[in-house]
């Protein structure tokens, strides 16, 4: 049961890992003392061992060092896919290649200690890998920064989730994690070759030998023995790991088949036992994932349309995520989710999301059915104006008639979806009731006719006569969600309300008046308009026709925010 639980299993990796992080960053600051010099860095050395060597650190630093290789390895087998990113991808095999280079390194320090009594003093390292056996020395350094870099990816991907790991906390951790192997290096060569000229005073050397301790004469081949062993043996069991993995591809790829639609994307089908993340990767379908697939962000969520069975609940780990985000029952996060039988789904976040992007989300982000108020306004003969002016000009009018209209928006408690050139669309009621949504944008209306008379007189030596907008409002059903790609992504609506809204706006012209509301916004809003402004259109391709009031600027001055005002005309 421990090992079916993916949380548990991600805290006690990423617990280890800092562990070791924590021992190798120890190590580099020794390595960096040899720039001092070769006495200081067997000073700082003796403490450094002291605290490491100590039985019940030792204890969790070696089970910390086992506890990570096993999970990574159990990680390896569980994944159903290899699609991963190039980082995950870079981590995974510089994770591995540290038994390889390191083996020999812990074998001839650590063992040798514990086992023949050898003296393994930071004198007795550099002595054998930089004058005795300089191939070792290069792989020892080789090593370290696998490590290091191994580590720092780690510890990146971890910190990338936290909120406070943005600005320029990124850069000044990056230039410390490239200092200090640096230092290191320059530490350990420093101090390679003040033993390279020590070593050639025979004293020295004597002294030396006798402090080392060699109480075998065969420890060398001993050593070297035992690492390539263990490097066979580590191989083979990435072997075994991936041969398991075969086994177990062929034995779903007849089974258990899954079929996926994406609601905004392709059909599929694949052998189940994978998560959708692993699934999505395998096919191309690209999905958000910030953390790499590890439960851990949130990014990958999905909301689960329709199933053709039961699907397995989520487990702690995931369920937590979940909760933390406050989702609902019907969403997953993609890289835990092992969908079983035929499934519709939606993808709730862009495939290049990031972590800035989850605190930028409400509510209605992953799409919500909802009734709002869509309002629309148009420049009257605008593009008759501009074919007279210079495209400066143009511009500048644009500039000023947008810049008018969003604040007469925005003050009335509207949200500008988009301008359209010389029009603009608006949303109401997003967060509120239909009510409240009606009565703000009948005042946004009344607002944005009094900044337009305002923008007029502002620019009467500009223009060759006075701007005229019309203004469409309709309140009805919509799909509202982020919508879009990259840059352009933002939350709108779709729907026939909007095409409404919009047909509203082009029927001032025809009636000749300054404003058309449905007679729904007038319900809902509870101003009772008289039947003398009241009409029917008939819409582009729809039988019916609707019910408008035809409203002239005195019409909209008996707009309030009050609810209980009821205006006659």
């Amino acid at each position: 049961m421990f090992l079916r639980n993916p949380a548990r299993l991600a805290q006690i990796r990423i617990v280890s890992g800092f562990i070791l992080f924590f021992y190798v960053a120890g190590h580099f600051l020794n390595h960096a003392l040899g720039l001092w010099s070769l006495a200081a860095m067997e000073a700082a050395g003796v403490y450094f061992k002291l605290f490491w060597r100590f039985i019940p650190i030792t204890i969790i630093l070696y089970g910390a060092l086992v506890a990570h290789m096993v999970l990574v390895l159990l990680q390896l087998f569980n994944k159903r896919s290899l699609s991963m990113s190039t980082r995950e991808w870079l981590q995974l095999v510089l994770g591995f290649s540290i038994p390889l280079l390191m083996v020999l390194h812990l074998l001839a320090t650590r063992m040798a200690n514990e086992l023949y009594g050898l003296n393994d003093s930071y004198t007795y390292v550099v002595f054998a890998t930089f004058v005795q056996n300089p191939f070792n020395g290069i792989t020892n350094v080789l090593g370290l920064l696998v490590v290091w870099i191994h580590g720092c990816l780690g510890v990146h991907a971890w910190l990338r989730l936290k909120p406070w790991y943005r600005g320029n906390w990124p850069s000044v951790l990056l230039v410390l994690a490239a200092l200090l192997p640096v230092l290191a290096i320059n530490g350990f060569v420093a101090a390679g070759r003040e033993v390279g000229i020590l070593a050639q005073d025979g004293e020295w050397l004597g002294a030396f030998y006798q402090n080392l301790n060699l109480t075998d004469p065969n420890l060398g081949k001993i050593i070297t023995g035992l690492a390539l062993a263990y490097r066979y043996a580590f191989v083979a069991l990435l072997a075994l790991i991936l041969g398991l993995r075969l086994v177990r591809h062929l034995k779903y790829r007849r089974n258990n088949q899954v079929a996926i639609d994406y609601f905004d994307g392709p059909d599929i089908r694949h052998p189940g036992g994978a998560s959708l993340l692993e699934i999505s990767r395998i096919h191309g379908v690209p999905m958000a994932s910030v953390c790499g697939g590890r439960g851990r962000c949130s990014t990958c969520r999905v909301r689960i349309i329709a199933s053709d069975q039961q699907q397995v609940p989520p487990d702690s780990g995931e369920a937590a995520v979940l909760q933390r985000v406050k989702a609902p029952a019907d969403v997953r996060l993609a890289c835990q989710f092992v969908p079983v039988g035929d499934i519709k789904i939606i993808r709730l976040l862009p495939a290049d999301a990031t972590m800035r992007d989850l605190g930028n989300l409400t509510r209605q982000s992953s799409g919500v059915e909802k009734v709002v108020v869509i309002l629309f306004a148009d420049i009257r003969e605008f593009t008759a104006r501009s074919e007279a002016k210079l495209p400066f000009d143009v511009v500048y009018l644009v500039n000023q008639f947008s810049g008018a209209m969003g604040n007469a928006i925005e003050d009335a408690g509207g949200k500008v979806d988009k301008f359209l050139g010389d029009g603009v669309m608006a949303l109401f009621g997003i967060d509120t009731s239909p009510e409240e949504g009606c009565r703000a944008a009948l005042v946004a209306a009344k607002n944005m006719k009094k900044a337009l008379d305002e923008l007029n007189a502002r620019l009467i030596d500009d223009l060759d006569e006075p701007l005229r907008i019309g203004i469409g409002i309709h309140a009805g059903p919509v799909v509202l969600g982020e919508m879009g790609y990259g840059a352009s992504r933002g939350l709108t609506a779709i729907g026939d309300t909007v095409n409404t809204a919009s047909r509203l706006e082009s029927a001032t012209k025809e009636h000749g008046v300054a404003v058309c509301i449905s007679a729904a916004v007038a319900d809902f809003a509870g101003v009772d308009f008289t039947n003398k402004t009241k009409k029917r259109i008939s819409l582009k391709g729809k039988r019916n026709t609707i019910p408008i009031h035809a409203l002239i600027d005195s019409d909209l001055h008996v707009v309030t925010e009050e609810p209980e005002i009821r205006a006659t005309v």
